[in-house]
């Protein structure tokens, strides 16, 4: 009888935590191909009452209009940031860039930080909102940062994996609970200076940065970042399902808040 008191308290808080209103979660880019289909999949797995909104091929004037009703932004994977946002523009003979894709992710990190729009920044996301604040990348791993680490599969329809290890002192390791985690390799570029305010959470095993967070958040919007793909492990991965499920949260919360007033 106890256990099926617990079990009902547990579905209570859950419901309580996702209620029953829909979200508008807005993706930089989350259709095309099989994996950028796995974003809108991997929240609504957290919640289904997700309306998962597409922002690429928007015209850049529609994109203040759609924000009116976002809830969250989830900044996803893709090519890579054009070096001449970081001052390495001699180098983009190393990268693959989509010009229409910077730019509305800078327009919607733009908008995110007026609104104070909770963001999920994602392999590229994260790269993109550490040059939005003012750091820099190596805009191609091997040939500025060299190590054992395979950060990116040969194979584009494998998985590759590496640790990352988290500091103990932060916000993610709170979260995940968890000195080292087992991550995807899916990236040749990476953070090289942290952004105005960041600090580092999450490293590779020669020191590459993977994750970061607001040295204080008081009085900033909030953002989870990290290098590699959540999405592709899943919810049955732990540290995946309770990065969106923190993600979620912090939508819900300030949604909350904002319906109070």
């Amino acid at each position: 009888m106890r256990l099926l008191f617990l079990f009902f308290l547990v579905c209570c808080m859950k419901l309580n935590l996702y209620g029953n209103d829909t979200l508008n979660i807005l993706f930089s880019k989350s259709i095309g191909s099989e994996n950028y289909n796995k974003y809108c999949s991997y929240i609504k797995a957290i919640n289904p009452n997700i309306n998962c909104i597409n922002a690429y091929g928007l015209k850049l004037e529609e994109i203040a209009s759609t924000f009116q009703n976002i809830d969250g932004l989830v900044l996803t994977g893709g090519p890579d940031v054009n070096p001449k946002y970081y001052q390495k523009e001699q180098d983009s003979s190393l990268c693959v860039v989509d010009d229409y894709r910077d730019s509305l992710e800078f327009l919607l990190l733009e908008l995110a930080f007026k609104n104070n729009i909770p963001i999920f920044a994602i392999c590229r996301g994260e790269q993109v909102l550490n040059v939005y604040l003012g750091g820099t990348l190596y805009p191609d791993i091997p040939t500025y940062f060299p190590s054992e680490t395979i950060h990116r599969c040969e194979k584009p329809n494998s998985q590759c994996f590496h640790w990352v290890y988290l500091e103990k002192n932060s916000n993610l390791y709170k979260l995940i609970g968890q000195d080292s985690i087992l991550v995807n390799s899916f990236h040749h570029q990476g953070v090289e200076k942290l952004g105005k305010g960041l600090v580092p959470t999450a490293f590779s095993k020669e020191g590459l940065i993977e994750a970061y967070e607001w040295k204080d958040s008081s009085m900033k919007p909030y953002f989870l970042a990290v290098q590699w793909h959540p999405e592709r492990l899943g919810i049955e991965d732990i540290a995946s399902r309770k990065l969106a499920e923190e993600f979620l949260r912090k939508v819900i919360e300030r949604k909350t808040a904002n319906q109070k007033k």
